[in-house]
């Protein structure tokens, strides 16, 4: 990618709250908070093998997992950073859930996360937190342990990689600047990118540059990124009228919980909606403007040329 950088990198770690606990939330994080609160636990059912444990809600949004299944019922309590754990857990946050989403169902994905967190530390550590029918042959309805085992094995080939050490350099050819066709604006050479064991996004700025400098990709398009966790691709509306480009997302839930019976016991419904509005100019058409909706972030490459003047129309997201 060839780009201006201003970003470096993200580390992405894990880190144990008082030795029992370590957190995951959906966004990336360059330092771990200091403290956290855990909320109300709820026991879940016994998906795999009849063992239950409890889903641990963080007050502010993200998810709490227990390094200890015999400590597993913390609630609404505050917890404190000790240190990091090693990349094995890492990487089951970074890949479990609410990172990523393996059957649709919050409480089957936070069972699936923790139960590979558990798993892994009984087979790197010695601990024997699960029983070998639970990882083997046992009752398993709705087919969660191979999700499990994935994890786990992806969590020991990152623990014997360790941590990722993360690098990006940049370089251009020359350093002088050439008049644009339309004589408006000086064009450096592009600036090439090389980026490591990043996870692929990173801003773009220039310092010490005069006013009204324009910063674009090598063919001329400004890319704007918006992150919208927690939305599908169907939530989302895109609208050019006179010049502004606006976003809308709306998202409804409904998580349902039932009894051995299928007797409705919990039925909990959630919303959400945000709008955005960008001005991009009056002589953009929805034809030149592309979008893409990609693991909770919408990204829209808008060229930067002039063209005929719009109507009000709808852009497809792909």
């Amino acid at each position: 990618m060839k780009k201006v950088i201003s970003k470096i990198f993200k580390i992405i770690a894990a880190f144990v709250i008082t030795a029992t606990l370590v957190f995951a939330d959906t966004e990336s994080v360059d330092a771990a908070a200091k403290t956290i609160k855990v909320g109300k636990a709820t026991l879940l059912p016994g998906y795999v093998a009849g063992t239950k444990y409890n889903i641990k809600p963080l007050v502010g949004g993200g998810y709490g997992y227990c390094l200890n299944i015999h400590k597993g019922n913390a609630s609404n309590t505050t917890q404190y950073l000790q240190n990091e754990m090693n990349a094995g857990i890492a990487y089951i946050l970074e890949n479990g859930y609410p990172k990523k989403h393996f059957t649709g169902d919050k409480k089957k994905d936070f069972y699936i996360t923790q139960g590979a967190i558990w798993w892994y530390l009984d087979d790197t550590t010695g601990t024997s937190y699960l029983s070998k029918s639970f990882k083997t042959n046992g009752s398993d309805k709705y087919g969660l342990r191979k999700y499990m085992k994935k994890l786990v094995n992806g969590a020991k080939e990152a623990k014997k990689n360790g941590y990722s050490k993360p690098s990006l350099n940049a370089k251009v050819s020359s350093t002088k600047m050439t008049l644009s066709s339309d004589k408006k604006y000086y064009v450096s050479k592009a600036i090439d990118a090389n980026a490591k064991n990043i996870d692929g996004k990173y801003k773009v700025s220039v310092t010490s540059a005069p006013s009204g400098t324009i910063i674009t990709d090598t063919n001329g398009n400004y890319v704007l990124d918006i992150d919208l966790p927690g939305y599908n691709k169907e939530d989302l509306d895109i609208d050019l009228n006179e010049g502004y480009l606006t976003i809308s997302a709306n998202h409804t839930a409904s998580n349902e919980e039932k009894d051995d019976k299928g007797n409705l016991i919990r039925e909990e419904r959630s919303f959400g909606s945000c709008t955005r509005s960008f001005y991009v100019g009056d002589m953009i058409t929805p034809e030149q403007i592309n979008a893409k909706f990609d693991n909770g972030v919408l990204t829209i490459t808008i060229p930067h040329n002039e063209v005929k003047q719009i109507e009000n129309k709808q852009i497809m997201i792909e």
